[in-house]
């Protein structure tokens, strides 16, 4: 499912990305030629590789994660989607929300020449500051993304952050 919203990218099994194997697979945003096919059958959307559901994990509501599982009782009933005509797709038990991401994504390892894989800005300055010695007045350099325009990384604590870079 290649996404209008996120030009190049698309909905992917995070599995080929990032290797959970927790018998759940994960969906996320990545390279439109990892994009998953799916099918309509009934209100669900299916894989088309295996016929697995695509559903919210175990409740429907803000903030939860969206996987491909079959295990439970719960996978067909979570797993009813309108296709709305605004381009959004939504849970049929939910439709006040609409697929998505979280503002802030999880840092993974991946292929140093993988189309997933973070430049930095500063990374000059970074590298120049790799063998200084701490000391108090030491100044931090702030991890800004070249590969991903207005995005850094940063440490969140409990409270979403809204950062203007």
């Amino acid at each position: 499912m290649e996404l209008s919203s996120h030009p190049g990218k698309g909905i992917v099994d995070m599995d080929e990305f990032i290797g959970t194997n927790c018998g759940l697979h994960f969906a996320g945003i990545g390279p439109k030629e990892g994009s998953a096919c799916m099918i309509r059958e009934g209100k669900n959307l299916c894989s088309i590789t295996n016929g697995v559901p695509f559903r919210c994990y175990n409740q429907i509501v803000n903030g939860y994660p969206v996987v491909w599982d079959d295990s439970d009782k719960q996978a067909k009933q979570n797993g009813e989607w309108l296709i709305r005509d605004d381009d959004k797709i939504a849970p049929v038990q939910a439709p006040h929300l609409c697929l998505g991401t979280s503002p802030q994504c999880l840092l993974h390892l991946v292929s140093r020449d993988s189309p997933n894989r973070l430049t930095f800005q500063n990374h000059a300055e970074l590298k120049e500051s790799q063998n200084q010695v701490f000391s108090k007045d030491r100044k931090g350099i702030p991890l800004i993304l070249s590969s991903h325009q207005n995005c850094c990384i940063l440490y969140r604590n409990i409270d979403p952050v809204v950062i203007d870079i």
